[in-house]
């Protein structure tokens, strides 16, 4: 059997070294997302509402409990990416290329229908079909991707990453701390052009972001469900950006 039909029956998963890997990063994110929730929480707390200090924790009790739903529900978000990298399963059968990954839906394409595929800084293959929608992520830690590589060069040459970076910790952990400073100016200041700037861009990156989870295709179903999780703080900043700016 040659190389060729070889890898038309062939199937891929990731390594139990690229799963730990991948957990890592995981875990990591999920820490430092989960944190900038609880510090805007706070911050929100200390500085967001009309709660009356007196009141000592029965008065903090609503924000408190924002505070934990929020960072528990951000960390099993990262907890379900983490099954569904354990159940990727890539297969190259009757001249498709097909991923399957948990309960996310089946991807398949044909070879032929193949135009580009691009590999980026970190390893990582995504291969676009015809239509803008049709793509298939590899992950570098893919079992045998040497293998994959060579057969998929052999059916499209890859294309240069037009990405500058991959979303590693650093990208997670800058942009945690620029958001972690923009919430604690909006919520701290008093300056009704400051509070309007940073609210406006706090509500754009939130809003943006509620948006592009939803619309991700590479996020399975029950994932998105857990992004509603981000309205209370959507709704907290817009009631706080109503009294600071018109009480």
């Amino acid at each position: 059997m040659s190389y060729f039909d070889r890898m038309h029956q062939t199937q891929f998963r990731i390594t139990p070294e690229g799963l730990k890997a991948i957990n890592k990063k995981l875990r990591i994110r999920s820490v430092i997302v989960s944190s900038m929730a609880v510090v805007g929480g706070i911050l929100l707390v200390e500085f967001g509402g009309n709660v009356p200090k007196n009141q000592g924790l029965v008065g903090f009790a609503p924000y408190f409990l924002v505070v934990l739903v929020l960072g528990f529900t951000l960390y099993r978000t990262w907890s379900k990416q983490a099954k569904l990298f354990s159940l990727y399963l890539l297969r190259v059968e009757d001249d498709q290329l097909i991923r399957e990954m948990g309960d996310m839906p089946v991807r398949s394409m044909r070879l032929d229908d193949i135009t580009n595929i691009v590999k980026r800084k970190n390893g990582d293959l995504i291969v676009n079909g015809v239509s803008a929608a049709d793509k298939i992520w590899i992950p570098a830690q893919l079992e045998r991707i040497n293998e994959v590589e060579e057969f998929l060069q052999r059916t499209v040459p890859f294309a240069p990453s037009s990405r500058t970076f991959d979303l590693g910790i650093m990208p997670v952990l800058l942009a945690s701390v620029g958001m972690i400073a923009v919430m604690g100016t909006f919520f701290v200041s008093t300056n009704k052009a400051v509070v309007s700037l940073t609210g406006l861009l706090l509500l754009s990156v939130l809003g943006y972001s509620f948006y592009s989870a939803w619309k991700n295709e590479f996020l399975s179903k029950n994932v998105k469900r857990l992004k509603w999780v981000m309205l209370p703080l959507i709704f907290s900043i817009l009631y706080t950006f109503y009294l600071k700016l018109f009480l």
